[in-house]
């Protein structure tokens, strides 16, 4: 993209900033497709979620221990050992796993034992996070992607055309949303006041 080429001064595209088409299913498709040249496997969906989906999960699942970091990562702290690890620990040291991956494995470790009696509250954070856009769902399979995406949760731009009862008219239909970047290596977006 211009953008990347202008203000990063890369003259290729890299895994890292694939994501970068505010239509979320164009930039799935684009990682997808670093994936399979990358590993040789076909994908059949990518998943994207932010912190903000990982709080909410933290929330119905309970508290992670990273014994590695000697850390307990909550609900309350999440942002901010992310942003630390983020910002004071830029490089790993050699054979150290980068923190966000750890975090990720453990959460996942901790959502497939999840006790029966929160598994309600579980599926109510992945439904809030769905809702909030802090989690986006893409599948290969053209079928399930558009069941996904009729429901809202595929992070698809949508293209709305006239409705039929303006239809003889000249009716203009146009769409208007925010999009927001962070180019750096930074997690400083969740710091940003936002109205």
């Amino acid at each position: 993209p211009a953008e990347i080429k202008t203000l990063l001064q890369e003259d290729r595209l890299y895994f890292h900033d694939a994501n970068w088409d505010p239509d979320y299913h164009k930039s799935a498709e684009q990682l997808a497709w670093f994936l399979e040249k990358t590993t040789g496997n076909k994908v059949d969906g990518v998943f994207a979620f932010d912190l903000f989906a990982i709080e909410e999960i933290i929330k119905a699942t309970g508290p992670l221990e990273l014994p590695e970091y000697n850390e307990v990562i909550t609900d309350r702290n999440i942002h901010e050992r992310a942003e630390f690890h983020s910002e004071i620990t830029l490089t790993d040291e050699p054979g150290e796993q980068s923190y966000l991956p750890v975090v990720l494995q453990k959460l996942l470790n901790q959502v497939l034992v999840t006790p029966q009696e929160n598994v309600g509250s579980l599926l109510a954070s992945l439904n809030q996070s769905i809702k909030q856009n802090h989690l986006l769902l893409y599948f290969s399979d053209k079928s399930e992607n558009t069941s996904f995406s009729s429901l809202g949760w595929t992070g698809t731009i949508l293209n709305p055309q006239c409705p039929v009862q303006l239809a003889q008219d000249s009716c203009v239909v146009d769409a208007f949303y925010q999009v927001e970047a962070n180019i750096g290596v930074n997690k400083a977006n969740h710091y940003l006041a936002r109205s």
